[in-house]
């Protein structure tokens, strides 16, 4: 085992938040690491954020002044979620098996940042707005969330008659972002209306090591959602 000293350190706020599907990852595949937590986030537009966010911004490790940052050992960072998501796949046996299996995992990982990017910045924004500008950014979200859960039902359905995973005959991240994604946005999910996706969501929250850690007391709690 590694010590504390060795494992690479996530970078982020004391919440779930983006970095939630590297963790579920990073137990999928077994990789060791340790997590950073930078205090609380505030959602106030402008707010400072906390001492130890501003001291981490000032290091230079946040290439792109944004969280989450992925830190090895021997000094390499990583930015971008899906970019620390990918370095952690390579790093195991969860990006497929072959040229086309990993690009068809790349297009269903863009499909859910076209869907995800969106979502949470109106997340943020419902956590400043009034009752009814919270409403409008919930029927959006929902008309979103239904046309993307429609597209990725469609898309499961293509392989293997929907009863196994996304790419291929094992487990991928394109299969452990889409259970993130689901988790995140659980109120805009119908069971009933997505039948393979649904049980494919319980496929993934039944693998051992992913329900290891989604009933961790180490998990931070869901976040606020509409």
């Amino acid at each position: 085992r590694m010590s504390t000293e060795s494992k690479p350190k996530l970078w982020y706020f004391n919440d779930r938040g983006r970095p939630e599907v590297i963790r579920l990852v990073a137990a999928e595949a077994e990789i060791e690491y340790e997590d950073a937590p930078l205090g609380e986030y505030d959602p106030k537009p402008g707010a400072a954020q906390t001492q130890e966010f501003r001291e981490f911004m000032a290091s230079g490790k946040a290439t792109y002044k944004q969280l989450p940052v992925w830190e090895e050992s021997s000094g390499f960072t990583l930015a971008q979620t899906f970019a620390i998501v990918r370095h952690l796949a390579r790093k195991s046996k969860l990006y497929g098996n072959t040229v086309e299996e990993q690009s068809t995992v790349d297009e269903i990982l863009e499909s859910i940042n076209d869907f995800f990017t969106p979502l949470v910045d109106s997340v943020i924004k419902a956590l400043n707005a009034k009752d009814e500008e919270k409403k409008t950014l919930s029927a959006e979200a929902k008309k979103s969330a239904d046309k993307w859960f429609g597209l990725w039902e469609k898309k499961l359905s293509q392989n293997n008659k929907g009863q196994g995973y996304f790419v291929g005959d094992s487990i991928t991240i394109a299969d452990i972002c889409i259970f993130n994604t689901i988790e995140f946005a659980h109120e805009l999910f119908h069971k009933e209306s997505y039948p393979l996706l649904s049980a494919h969501y319980s496929r993934v929250e039944a693998r051992p090591l992913i329900s290891k850690w989604t009933s961790s007391k180490k998990r931070y709690p869901q976040e606020f959602f509409f």
